[in-house]
C-alpha cells in the first residue's frame, strides 16, 4: 500500500474535528515544505549556531537590548506573555508593517539569528539561524509567527507575530 493509499485510509475513519485538526497540520507542513525550497532556491542555509555558548544569555541579551523596559512597564503591557508588546503598546519606538517589511529587505544581512515566543520562558530556550541570509525578504519569514529575527551584533530586530493587527516591527539601533 503507497503512502497517499494509508493515509486516505486512516482519514476515511476521522470525523470531521479531526479532519480540521489534520487539515490544519497538513496545511503547515505545506508551508514549512514551501519555505524550505524558497531557502534553497536562495541558497540560504538553516542550521543551528554552535558558536553561541549559552542560547538562554543571548535571548537575554536581546532583551536587554531591544526592550529596555522597567518591571512596571513591562507588566502594564503584558511583556512576559508576548515580548512584542513593548512595540504593540508602543513603549518603544520602530517601523511598523510595511515600513518594517521595507527595513528587513533592506538591512544588510549575513546570518539571521532568531527564537519563537514559545522558547523564551523554556528551561533549554534555543536559537536558530539562517546563514548566508543576503537575499532572505520579510515576504519569505511572514508565515513564522511570534518570531524574533536578529544580527549577532544586536544592531538590528525584525518581530512577526501571531496578529493580522500588530507588526511586524523593525528596530534598528543608531550606530
Amino acid at each position: 500500500m503507497s503512502i497517499r493509499e494509508e493515509i486516505d485510509r486512516m482519514l476515511d475513519h476521522l470525523s470531521d474535528e479531526y479532519l480540521s485538526l489534520v487539515f490544519l497540520e497538513v496545511k503547515r507542513l505545506e508551508i514549512e515544505h514551501n519555505f524550505k525550497q524558497i531557502l534553497k532556491a536562495k541558497q540560504i542555509i538553516y542550521d543551528f549556531p554552535n558558536e553561541l555558548d549559552d542560547h538562554k544569555e543571548v535571548i537575554e541579551k536581546w532583551k536587554l537590548t531591544f526592550t529596555p523596559l522597567s518591571d512596571s512597564e513591562k507588566a502594564d503591557v503584558g511583556y512576559h506573555q508576548f515580548l512584542w508588546h513593548a512595540f504593540s503598546y508602543e513603549r518603544l519606538p520602530s517601523l511598523i508593517g510595511d515600513e518594517a517589511r521595507r527595513a528587513f529587505n533592506e538591512v544588510n544581512k549575513s546570518d539571521v539569528f532568531f527564537f519563537y515566543q514559545h522558547h523564551v520562558n523554556n528551561e533549554h530556550p534555543f536559537i536558530e539561524v539562517y546563514r548566508n541570509a543576503k537575499q532572505l525578504r520579510a515576504e519569505d519569514i511572514q508565515h513564522k509567527l511570534d518570531a524574533y529575527f536578529f544580527d549577532l551584533t544586536f544592531t538590528w530586530t525584525y518581530i512577526e507575530t501571531h496578529e493580522d493587527c500588530c507588526g511586524p516591527y523593525f528596530i534598528q539601533l543608531p550606530k
